[in-house]
């Protein structure tokens, strides 16, 4: 993938990819667990927060990777 765009997850070898699951006021992102797609998701909140008008409330939301992700990888800036 070229940098900067969005990276989805795959459930499964060859599986189609899921980069995310709309509810009636809930939003799930999944995304390629690194420091490069962590900076793509907040500029695309950032980004539809502003055309919006809408704000993502952190005190509702969570971050959560796999298993399989380590934690150093999940503590880089």
């Amino acid at each position: 993938m070229s940098k900067g765009e969005w990276e989805p997850i795959h459930l499964s070898r060859g599986g189609l990819p899921l980069s995310h699951l709309l509810f009636a006021n809930d939003a799930l992102l999944f995304c390629r667990a690194s420091p490069d797609q962590a900076i793509v998701v907040a500029y695309t909140l950032d980004n539809f927060c502003e055309i919006s008008g809408l704000k993502v409330n952190l005190n509702n939301s969570n971050f959560m990777c796999s298993k399989v992700v380590s934690q150093s990888t999940k503590e880089k800036d």
